[in-house]
């Protein structure tokens, strides 16, 4: 009798070390997840500022340098994993288990997923610098233009409207001659115009409306209110592919940061409840 008591006193007791041993270690892994949560909590505030200074202060800007080199002097280094896996973790409640275990991995797999946007970013800022100053020489004032032919025989069945875009030149004044400095308070006549950038000079009259028809063979200058296919066009497919693909990410990274951040608060509140639970009496085993 006195063998079986034993036997029992040793198993609760067993068990009891366990249980108190894990609880000691929600405290570990509670320190891992706090650690983790107020990095995120940096991250984000990094890109909380970031999209203030974007489009009507709440969008990032596409390209923003000042948002790569904060992200890159962020700390985000995991805590030591192995030893939250090292931890009596598995005998907590299963819930807190499965959370801890996709809270970290998802944590970790967001770290690297901001260490390598800043190293797409600085490569893709080259590309960006390039299309926006493509786009800013095209809307220059009357930079481009567009001269109307009619199509005549056979082709006039395929398109009977052609639009052939050309690069403007010197404005031509009313005395006929190309003048650099512009015509004063008095409207062109005309732009040199070719369409070709390296191609040579031509002459054109800029298009006077007779009634609701434009007369043939004339030039209309281009005002720039692009739209989003143009932009793209004149930025160039390095530069929009580089766009795309920069906040396609950085939108990907400010929701995850969101997700994790909400998650993380809730599960540092079921460790606490771990670590909180009372010990048991181990009969000084």
């Amino acid at each position: 009798m006195a063998l079986i008591l034993g036997v029992v006193v040793g198993q609760v007791g067993t068990k009891a070390k366990i249980f108190n041993a894990t609880i000691d270690d929600a405290q570990i892994v509670y320190d891992a997840v706090r650690t983790v949560d107020r990095d995120i909590q940096e991250l984000q505030n990094a890109l909380l500022i970031a999209k203030e200074r974007g489009p009507g202060g709440q969008a990032f800007l596409l390209g923003d340098e000042e948002l790569t080199n904060k992200l890159e002097a962020l700390s985000l280094q995991m805590p030591d994993l192995q030893k939250v896996y090292a931890s009596n973790l598995y005998n907590m409640p299963d819930n807190v288990v499965a959370n801890t275990l996709t809270f970290l991995t998802e944590a970790d797999l967001l770290y690297k997923q901001v260490k390598e946007h800043v190293r797409k970013a600085k490569t893709e800022a080259k590309a960006l610098a390039a299309g926006q100053q493509r786009l800013q020489k095209f809307g220059l004032p009357t930079r481009y233009g567009v001269v109307v032919d009619i199509a005549k025989g056979d082709d006039a069945k395929v398109a009977p409207v052609k639009a052939l875009f050309v690069e403007l030149g010197d404005p031509i004044c009313a005395d006929g001659k190309p003048h650099p400095e512009g015509c004063g308070s008095e409207p062109p006549t005309g732009f040199l115009y070719r369409p070709a950038e390296l191609g040579p000079w031509g002459r054109k009259q800029l298009a006077t409306p007779a009634g609701k028809a434009i007369p043939a063979g004339r030039l209309i200058p281009l005002g720039f209110d692009p739209s989003p296919a143009l932009e793209a066009l004149f930025k160039g497919g390095e530069a929009t592919v580089a766009e795309v693909a920069y906040m396609n990410r950085i939108k990907d990274i400010d929701a995850k940061v969101e997700d994790l951040l909400t998650r993380g608060k809730d599960l540092e509140k079921k460790l606490e409840s771990v670590a909180a639970t009372g010990k048991r009496f181990t009969f000084f085993l």
